[in-house]
């Protein structure tokens, strides 16, 4: 589930994260990805949604995986004719990724403070991926901090029990958000990805006039003070959390996927003689260099310095490369 305050840019990212990953791309915001077929559920702000999807479309490709809904669903009732017929179009087009936009608009007439109606929500999508395997990622409010009033997830709090992942978007000073893993039963906890949305002009060509939308953009971690990163939702009760472990698994993606980005669009096959794994690709030490350099642009040589070596022994330890010195080579090993 991925949440946060309205306006935040919470459907934005998860608009970029699905189109791109049903486009096929091995990385995506700085972290390793595999392809889906992606059902996405727009049932609210779908102008903004038909615009951006226009700039994912002319940044990224046609994505020919990536389908989309502009109506809302009732999924309040587990044996409804919506949800079986969701169900089969699920399965007939082998999708794996369902994106639900938002959790209001799929709840009809429902309270969702109520315990019966979110658990009539809940007990429908337990039937959508027992019947047809798929991954759900559903978009939810959060409500705005009033005065006295502490901000939090919207509606029953079944809901939040019941999901796998808890993600949150929210907004620094300036421009910067941060999508951070709450809860999750299987992931590490804390930041995942730094963003900010940039505005990009889009042509209607019905109309023959120019809009604008917003594209995310990634930020670099070493962009971010650890100092401004959100408390975990333990931390609203004063303690701090995982903010500084989930930094550091934050910022070791971002370095592999740098990796795997580098080793995609340069990589060479390794000679026999080095006898590694079959769908090890390499890139000389100095190009990975190069790529990790521009992680931290701000940096002076010696912190660079020390970061790549850093960032390169973390790697290493994990088997995810092999560091050939004598030939001045880096090898991907697959995962």
């Amino acid at each position: 589930m991925l949440w946060g305050e309205p306006k935040i840019g919470k459907s934005a990212l998860a608009l970029s994260v699905a189109y791109q990953m049903a486009a096929g791309r091995g990385v995506v915001h700085g972290h390793s990805a595999e392809a889906q077929r992606v059902l996405y559920v727009v049932a609210e702000g779908q102008q903004d949604f038909r615009g951006r999807l226009m700039v994912l479309k002319a940044r990224f490709g046609h994505a020919s995986d990536f389908r989309c809904r502009d109506q809302a669903i009732d999924l309040r009732d587990a044996d409804s004719a919506d949800t079986k017929a969701l169900i089969d179009d699920l399965r007939q087009q082998g999708t794996t990724l369902l994106v639900l936009d938002t959790v209001s608009r799929m709840l009809g007439a429902a309270d969702e403070n109520s315990s019966r109606d979110m658990g009539g929500f809940i007990r429908t999508l337990s039937r959508i991926i027992a019947e047809t395997g798929v991954a759900v990622l559903a978009i939810h409010h959060g409500r705005k901090a009033q005065s006295g009033d502490a901000e939090g997830l919207r509606g029953h709090g079944s809901l939040r029990a019941a999901a796998d992942t808890v993600v949150r978007v929210t907004k620094l000073p300036g421009d910067t958000r941060i999508a951070s893993v709450n809860e999750s039963r299987a992931a590490a906890g804390g930041p995942w990805i730094a963003f900010r949305l940039c505005a990009q002009p889009i042509n209607l060509e019905e109309d023959n006039a120019t809009a604008c939308s917003v594209i995310v953009a990634d930020i670099p971690w070493s962009d971010v003070p650890e100092s401004s990163l959100p408390r975990s939702d333990a931390g609203q009760n004063g303690r701090r959390g995982k903010g500084r472990d989930g930094q550091k698994e934050a910022r070791f993606n971002t370095i592999h996927a740098a990796v795997i980005r580098v080793v995609q669009e340069e990589g060479l096959s390794p000679p026999e003689s080095r006898n590694l794994p079959a769908g090890t690709m390499g890139v000389t030490i100095d190009t990975i260099n190069a790529a990790l350099d521009r992680l931290c642009p701000g940096a002076t040589n010696v912190n660079k310095r020390k970061r790549r070596q850093l960032a390169l022994g973390a790697l290493e330890n994990a088997q995810a490369i092999v560091r050939d010195h004598d030939a001045g080579m880096i090898w991907l090993v697959p995962s």
